[in-house]
């Protein structure tokens, strides 16, 4: 039976994906800060996932992260060493061990930075972006998909997947995020104060990203590189915050006050991020499926 471990396994993305996992043929094992009577202390720097038990998985999926939400103020050392350091520091390790499975880890389109850009972005876009970026956070992350460039320009022993994505929402997400605060506001009837909402983003929901990696996980399909998984909700957050009004007026929800222009966003030096996913549809059959309507009124139930 195949084995796959999973660093940060308390994530939003972790938990959905182990939702799904569960119902598959597989032996699968936890690290997180916190962990049960059956899984593994992951704590930078004091406790490290040993790399000897790792390499013998088939899949080791890297899911930890530290500053993913803009209201955190994670210590510069936990910041890189959760996001950089460590996943660097496994994948070296494991290449000197002659690992034989795949590693698997994920970057962010916010990687690209500041930028005036109005086309979709391509893996190489986000990987050589020179771009001032918008915090310390995006910083760790672009490191990391530099150095996993880097490795696949080498032979490895194993399979090397670093996925690049968007906007992921979904029910169950962080309450400080723009959905769940909007419906938040809409149930209480609270004023819902937003930044201009004129940025351009594009949006991936979680059941499509997890869908994915079930069917490369079950069938053992890990064809090294670097790809970016996006969607077609592509959309101003102005445009997102007026389909959950709509989604909240059907089912009959009373509106509160909406104001826009009354907070300030990092990312609103970015007008246009929109990922370029060419490349997996291609190579690896991505693709995402999830009705964006339907999934808002998800967040109401």
């Amino acid at each position: 039976m195949r084995k796959v471990a999973i660093i940060g396994s308390t994530s939003f993305l972790a938990k959905k994906l182990i939702e799904k996992l569960a119902k598959e043929d597989l032996v699968i094992e936890f690290w997180n800060r916190n962990p049960s009577k059956n899984e593994f202390l992951f704590n930078y720097p004091n406790s490290i996932p040993d790399v000897k038990v790792l390499a013998s998985f088939d899949a080791i999926l890297y899911l930890a992260g530290e500053g993913v939400q803009s209201n955190q103020k994670p210590s510069f050392e936990n910041l890189y060493g959760i996001n950089t350091i460590t996943p660097i520091n496994l994948i070296a390790q494991l290449r000197d061990l002659n690992f034989k499975g795949a590693f698997i880890s994920f970057g962010s389109y916010f990687e690209l930075g500041k930028t005036t850009a109005s086309t979709a972005a391509n893996e190489e876009d986000i990987i050589y972006s020179s771009n001032p970026a918008f915090n310390e956070y995006c910083k760790s992350k672009h490191l990391l998909s530099h150095f996993i460039q880097k490795q696949l320009d080498e032979e490895l022993s194993f399979s090397l997947l670093h996925f690049i994505i968007p906007n992921m929402y979904g029910k169950g997400e962080n309450e400080n995020r723009l959905l769940p605060y909007v419906v938040k506001n809409i149930r209480q009837q609270s004023p819902l104060y937003l930044s201009h909402g004129a940025q351009v983003r594009q949006f991936l929901h979680v059941s499509d990203l997890t869908n994915f990696l079930c069917w490369r996980l079950r069938e053992s399909k890990f064809e090294s590189g670097i790809y970016n998984l996006g969607s077609k909700q592509i959309m101003s957050v102005a445009t997102l915050v007026e389909r959950t009004v709509g989604v909240a007026k059907k089912l009959g929800f009373e509106l509160p006050k909406i104001e826009f222009g009354k907070a300030e966003r990092l990312d609103a030096q970015a007008s246009y991020l929109v990922l370029d996913d060419q490349k997996a549809k291609m190579e690896l059959g991505w693709k995402a499926e999830k009705d964006m309507d339907e999934s808002i009124k998800e967040y109401f139930e």
